[in-house]
């Protein structure tokens, strides 16, 4: 297993432009914050951990696994997280605990500031773009209160531009082989994915 990283069109923001930007798509979608206005997200599990591959590796994360894929990959290593369950299990420094879902987007940014010491979040699936709506506003939430935001994503399910760029810090994009898919060709998913990411820092498991 390889990364390489993506030439992004611009350079990365500064974390106050960055928080900028979040607060003005908020505003734009009729939002200042976190409320109970904002989507439910279908939710695996949430822990702290250390982040195992890539750029960020050896750093400490908070985990939010997405429950739910639209893709079945032979190698998968969390084939539990391909369908919601009713219960999802958070594993704080305090203790566990069990939540129903969907969870509001905005109890899950109370629960990450209040319960966990960490500050950067990684968002992973399943396919957290398959309910994008809920993990963008996620995203967009957890920067305006000074969280650290990267997605982990399979390439096929495009976020809007826009809002993509407010809502990630770091993404990284597995890059799916037809062997690993039956044969199933994606270099078109995963070329239009890498465009509409185009203005985030980036890089390609290969």
């Amino acid at each position: 297993m390889s990364w390489e990283s993506i030439p992004t069109s611009s350079q990365p923001e500064s974390s106050s432009n960055s928080q900028a930007r979040s607060i003005a798509v908020l505003k734009q979608r009729g939002r200042s914050g976190p409320s109970t206005e904002m989507p439910g997200a279908s939710l695996h599990e949430i822990y702290e951990s250390i982040d195992g591959e890539g750029f960020h590796a050896g750093q400490p994360v908070i985990i939010v696994r997405f429950a739910g894929c639209n893709l079945s990959c032979s190698y998968c290593d969390t084939p539990q997280a391909r369908q919601a369950t009713d219960l999802v299990q958070v594993s704080t420094p305090s203790g566990e605990i069990r939540l129903r879902n969907p969870i509001d987007v905005g109890e899950i940014v109370s629960l990450l500031a209040e319960r966990f010491s960490h500050r950067t979040v990684l968002l992973t699936g399943g396919e957290p773009l398959l309910q994008a709506e809920a993990a963008v506003a996620l995203g967009l939430a957890l920067r305006l209160r000074g969280f650290a935001v990267h997605l982990e994503s399979n390439g096929t399910l495009l976020p809007e531009k826009q809002l993509a760029t407010a809502a990630f810090d770091f993404v990284s994009m597995d890059l799916k082989l037809p062997s690993s898919q039956g044969g199933r060709q994606l270099w078109r998913e995963h070329e239009r994915f890498l465009e509409a990411l185009s203005g985030v820092r980036m890089a390609v498991k290969i």
